[in-house]
């Protein structure tokens, strides 16, 4: 495996690590909470309106195979730096509140969170070898706290401030600006070419492990997003308001940072992870399917049943891309093709639960989809936690 020449200690590499991740969630999901508000100003159908939430997973799926080779050629932190730029740009074009800028806007900030999903699990094999489990962790742990503040306070935010929805969308211009910042003046610290970057999956499509890695993060990522583009109008449909709906929404956040930081944590402690990924998505299904059989009973309970199973989930399906991988290199190859694939599984989520319930008028029976997608994610999370790697340590 190559050497670095210089690998940074001390807080910075941290750092960089936490406030990209803050920035990979929450523009993203700040839309779901004023999603009914998007539509009665634009005329969005509900098929249309989850497209709005399908194209960022779709960018994830076309622009993740980009990251390594721009990696590669001008540095990780540089890269990240261009992410968090393009990403601010993204966010401002959004809030034009016309069709089409509601759209490119979606394009543009789906593509720069896309580089940083791919670049963060190579950094912190890169940075924290020893430490991969508790770094993607605390990594996760904050990306999924920019997700709690982006469902439950948007609408918040929006009544005490007077804002319009675009008003209030764009002021997550701001941690992205952050995140830019933290980037550059991290880059002239780093000689990133010391350690390569493959420039894509290659051989790794023919190795079942990685696949087992790849469908395990898209079927968790289709079940998260397929929740976060609809749950808060299945409650409001049910007689929630509007800011209830987006509360209960940013429980499901909440509850699951404490998972999103143990389950990377519990998983880098052992040699197989089949007891969380069969933990994980028992929590899952219980949540899912209280949501349909009763949505109103409990919806509390729901939501934090849904909220554990799915934060310790998606900090799983990230281990795993560490754990699985033989260095930096496999894990940006990795990561690249879970990513890339995966988010395309995911992107079908949103759309196709939207379609359903415009045919059935039924969000119960739309969320049917996602019971389906978790008896797939079992198992692929059963093949992708045993103990071995893809790829092998490289020379010096």
């Amino acid at each position: 495996m190559t050497s670095p020449r210089s690998i940074a200690v001390g807080p910075g590499p941290a750092i960089v690590v936490l406030l990209v991740a803050f920035n990979l969630r929450g523009a993203l999901i700040a839309l779901a909470p004023v999603m009914e508000q998007v539509r009665r100003d634009t005329g969005f159908s509900t098929a249309a309106a989850g497209l709005l939430m399908t194209l960022p997973v779709l960018c994830f799926a076309l622009f993740s195979p980009v990251a390594p080779r721009l990696a590669r050629r001008w540095g990780i932190e540089a890269v990240l730096v261009a992410a968090m730029a393009v990403l601010a740009v993204g966010v401002l074009l959004r809030s034009a509140a016309t069709g089409f800028a509601l759209i490119a806007g979606t394009v543009i900030l789906g593509a720069a969170i896309a580089i940083g999903n791919v670049l963060l699990p190579a950094l912190v094999k890169r940075d924290f070898p020893g430490r991969i489990g508790l770094m993607t962790g605390a990594y996760v742990t904050i990306m999924s706290a920019g997700a709690t503040l982006a469902a439950g306070t948007t609408i918040l935010i929006q009544r005490a401030s007077g804002l319009s929805w675009p008003g209030t969308l764009v002021l997550w211009a701001i941690p992205a600006i952050a995140g830019m910042g933290a980037c550059l003046l991290r880059s002239p610290a780093r000689d990133d070419g010391s350690i390569p970057v493959a420039p894509g999956a290659g051989g790794l499509r023919r190795d079942s492990l990685a696949w087992h890695v790849t469908l395990f993060m898209g079927l968790q990522s289709l079940i998260f997003y397929s929740s976060v583009a609809w749950l808060p109008t299945l409650f409001f449909d049910s007689g929630f308001t509007e800011a209830d709906a987006g509360l209960l929404l940013g429980l499901m956040n909440l509850v699951g940072l404490p998972a999103s930081l143990a389950a990377p944590v519990l998983a880098g402690r052992r040699a197989t992870q089949t007891g969380l990924v069969l933990g994980t998505s028992a929590l899952t299904g219980a949540g899912l399917l209280g949501i349909i059989v009763q949505p109103t009973a409990a919806p509390v309970l729901w939501m934090v049943l849904l909220g554990l199973g799915q934060g310790a989930a998606i900090g799983l399906a990230l281990s795993l891309i560490g754990l699985r991988a033989a260095d930096s290199e496999y894990a940006a190859r990795l990561s690249s093709m879970a990513q890339s694939i995966g988010y395309l599984i995911a992107a079908f989520g949103p759309f196709l639960l939207g379609a359903i319930y415009e045919l059935t008028g039924s969000w119960r029976l739309a969320f049917v989809v996602t019971l389906v997608a978790l008896i797939a994610q079992i198992l692929s999370g059963w093949g992708a936690s045993r103990d071995r790697q893809v790829g092998r340590p490289r020379e010096a």
